[in-house]
């Protein structure tokens, strides 16, 4: 009787327990940048045949958001609906609209918290303003200091955390913990930004970042004094610094992050890679704690979906879900993605066989509402601003940001070093040399300024300026030694090898080609090889020779880890930036670089056109300031010189990974 009793009482326990645990459904998106209509996109059969279709836009993100809140009701789950950063950029709807449009289609997705991503700060404080006051989900980070910043400093819906109460499937925004109900399941989400914004965004405004981890510690310590024991990091920093925050901080449960593009999960069915567990779990540093970590990719192809148990003492006991890729059901047999080019009926009915048979490739129609709401209020807007076509693309030129990402080769983007071979030939035009005087060797490039792929079809003016290259850099040009380009290129690159990292900042070349061989995997590795096309020769890179380099001005003032780019011009620099004002190219020469209190990169000018500088704002664009000559010299380049579209005849950059 008495063994009876204990296990009567254990039971009960164990069932009150249970009762008290909390399980989660939660569906989540991040740098979607403004891709609203279906990307061009391909995977490979089992038979190693290609099928181009198209992934994503956001009805679909919709749709299947909306799929996965009626499956959680369902099951009796509540439901969490997050967006990881980066909404903004990326395609000709947002620099028609200014974040409007953003606004206008995420407040249609019933999200629940949105985390600022570097993207966001691309145009000025005064218009993130207006996208944060208008939009109906709370806008989080955690780690910004706004009391300086005339613009945010007062602005109503951005916050550090938000809180969740549960009761069942019920689920109530709380603005304080004491509106919580005793029954309630409260669950904070906080987010997350880059530390080092003001070297990655061009318009900070007044604001301070503050340190990732410290910051992160402190609002987690704060919620769980505050009695909240199940703990959500929303965040826009990437995976590498996600995982630093799960080993470095106690009692987040999970990190839902954005900014390094990484689509999680194993790939390779569909010939596109393996890119990290999703759902890794991390311990803490109290080496007790679990911190689930989960990505959903890019450009509004993917959703990701897991669900998130707690015990009642916030402890995760588990985690588990997946990234599912939402296709079209228009297939066709080549890049150009023609009506005479989609599959016949038995092969179509091949292809829904092997689609069914995945279990991170589906089908997902578009919901019908918002694809026609997009198509009436946008739509013509944006098909008159693309322009007139100026070229054609044979077959689709993919630009991963770093060699072997998404299951390319040791040479990576087939479009960066395009990008730089157009630079170089714009920079060497008459037009352009008559006013610098100079004469371009090579250029250098980042994939992460190029927003698109070199899609198969033609190509109009607008896919260059409002989608590839979007954000209106001027182009530099500037003398560097040997030394000097060794030292940038093994720099840059270095910091792209650990696994996770935000490889946006790899660099690409034009007349320049190198080998890079990986000696500590994720670490360390020396160049093998360097040299400089003169002609149709190649003549090793000398380190002592002065060489004239050609690139955009966010690379040339030492952003996104190109610290070497700065440490070069601080002193002094020959340095001329190149820009339109009032339709007329007009040249700046540069005097140095210095570096503000908040690390910002202030740039000297010498004294020319009765001391104007260039005003690459939004505001100067109001002035007549065109700043997007990265873009023109690339229109050019086509129009002029490459109105096929191919490949370089040779591979500037081989990146020798170790096995």
């Amino acid at each position: 009787m008495v063994k009876q009793h204990w296990f009567s009482l254990l039971l009960v326990i164990f069932l009150i327990t249970e009762s008290c645990a909390l399980r989660l459904s939660i569906a989540h998106i991040n740098d979607t940048h403004s891709q609203f209509d279906p990307v061009n996109a391909s995977f490979r059969l089992a038979d190693k045949s290609t099928v181009y279709t198209h992934f994503g836009g956001h009805p679909r993100l919709h749709q299947k958001a909306m799929e996965y809140r009626q499956k959680a009701q369902e099951m009796g789950l509540p439901f969490l609906f997050l967006h990881g950063g980066d909404a903004w950029q990326g395609t000709g709807y947002f620099l028609l609209h200014l974040g409007k449009m953003n606004a206008d289609i995420l407040n249609r997705m019933e999200i629940d918290a949105f985390a600022l991503g570097n993207h966001e700060f691309d145009l000025t404080n005064q218009l993130l303003a207006r996208f944060i006051s208008g939009v109906n989900f709370p806008v989080l980070a955690a780690n910004i200091d706004t009391s300086q910043d005339k613009d945010l400093n007062q602005i109503s819906n951005l916050y550090p955390y938000v809180l969740y109460g549960f009761e069942g499937q019920k689920k109530t925004r709380l603005f304080s913990i004491k509106e919580a109900k005793p029954e309630m399941k409260v669950v904070g989400i906080f987010g997350v930004v880059l530390e080092n914004m003001k070297t990655l965004a061009p318009n900070t405004g007044k604001l301070e970042f503050l340190s990732e981890v410290k910051k992160a510690q402190e609002v987690v310590d704060h919620l769980q004094n505050m009695g909240v024991n199940k703990i959500i990091g929303l965040t826009h920093i990437g995976l590498e610094r996600d995982q630093n925050l799960a080993r470095n901080v106690n009692g987040i449960d999970l990190i839902v992050g954005g900014h390094s593009h990484t689509l999680l999960g194993d790939f390779s069915n569909l010939d596109l890679g393996k890119n990290g567990t999703y759902a890794e779990l991390l311990t803490n540093p109290d080496s007790r704690g679990k911190t689930c970590i989960v990505q959903a990719g890019e450009y509004a192809q993917a959703v990701g979906h897991l669900v998130v148990e707690f015990s009642e003492d916030g402890q995760l006991k588990d985690c588990g879900g997946k990234n599912i890729l939402l296709s079209s059901d228009a297939f066709y047999t080549t890049a150009l993605r023609k009506p005479e080019d989609t599959f016949i009926a038995n092969q179509k009915n091949a292809i829904l066989g092997f689609i069914q048979a995945q279990d991170n490739l589906e089908i997902t129609p578009e919901d019908k509402a918002m694809r026609a709401h997009i198509d009436a209020m946008y739509k013509p807007g944006l098909e008159s601003a693309y322009g007139p076509v100026i070229g054609v693309v044979p077959h689709t030129l993919k630009n991963p940001r770093r060699p072997g990402d998404a299951g390319s080769d040791t040479h990576g983007s087939r479009v960066a070093p395009l990008v730089a071979e157009a630079m170089v030939y714009w920079a060497n035009s008459a037009e352009v040399r008559e006013i610098t005087k100079k004469r371009a060797d090579f250029a250098l490039v980042t994939p992460g300024g190029i927003r698109s792929d070199f899609n198969a079809g033609n190509i109009r003016r607008g896919n260059i300026s409002l989608e590839m290259i979007p954000f209106k850099n001027g182009i530099s040009i500037l003398s560097v030694t040997g030394r000097e380009i060794r030292d940038l290129i093994s720099s840059a690159l270095i910091k792209t090898l650990p696994k996770g990292s935000h490889a946006g900042k790899f660099p690409y070349a034009a007349r320049l080609r190198y080998v890079f061989e990986e000696t500590q995997t994720g670490k360390d590795g020396y160049l093998r090889l360097l040299e400089i096309r003169r002609g149709s020769r190649w003549a090793q890179i000398e380190d002592d020779k002065n060489y004239t380099l050609v690139t955009n001005h966010f690379v040339a003032n030492g952003n996104d880890g190109w610290d070497l780019m700065y440490e070069i011009q601080k002193s002094a620099t020959d340095r001329i930036d190149l820009v339109y004002k009032n339709e007329k190219l007009a040249a700046y020469p540069v005097s140095h670089l210095t570096r503000s209190e908040s690390e910002t990169k202030v740039i000297h000018y010498l004294p020319v056109y009765q001391g104007e500088t260039p005003d690459c704002t939004v505001a100067g664009q109001a002035q007549g300031f065109i700043c997007n000559t990265d873009a023109e010299s690339l229109i050019r380049y086509i129009a002029e010189k490459r109105s096929v579209v191919e490949p370089l005849d040779y591979h500037p950059v081989t990146l020798i990974r170790k096995p």
